[in-house]
């Protein structure tokens, strides 16, 4: 599977996860915020590690793709802001669930950013057999686990686990 294409099926499992966890009642909502965070730690190290470090030091600094890497740590860090604000919540607090709310919001924006602009670059650059070799590289970092202790069981039993073996 081609890099962009994996990201792309783990952004739909992200995006589902999402809708899910903020109609449930507190508890299970609880439950499914702590499935959730290592998934979303999981994605953002593919990402960083297989894909836009080596795009930033491949491209440099004044490119689309060399920038994008700044871009991204910036709404990455801005994203683990709100997750720490969100472990300081009950999810019974309506705080909880409007903090998980904005957090959505800003995967979901920077979600359209990537898919839109920056994965059509990034297919560009890489053509069709780097592409595929960085997806499998991302497959096996996924099929490695963690780092993250219980985000491989998390993950195969999402959709994006059937769809990705």
């Amino acid at each position: 599977m081609r890099a962009t294409q994996f990201l792309r099926t783990m952004h739909a499992d992200q995006k589902r996860r999402f809708k899910v966890l903020l109609s449930a009642p507190p508890a299970e909502a609880q439950r499914l915020w702590t499935e959730l965070q290592p998934v979303l730690n999981l994605h953002e190290q593919i990402e960083d590690t297989l894909l836009y470090t080596p795009m930033r030091e491949q491209h440099g600094p004044g490119t689309p793709l060399g920038d994008w890497h700044d871009e991204h740590e910036r709404q990455v860090d801005l994203v683990k802001a709100m997750i720490a604000d969100v472990g300081s919540l009950d999810a019974a607090d309506p705080r909880w669930r409007m903090t998980v709310g904005k957090i959505n919001d800003l995967l979901h924006k920077h979600i359209m950013e990537e898919e839109l602009e920056v994965f059509p670059r990034v297919d560009q650059a890489l053509g069709d057999e780097q592409s595929q070799q960085i997806g499998d590289r991302m497959q096996s970092m996924l099929d490695r686990g963690p780092v993250l202790g219980g985000v491989q069981a998390a993950v195969e039993a999402s959709p994006v686990g059937k769809i990705l073996r």
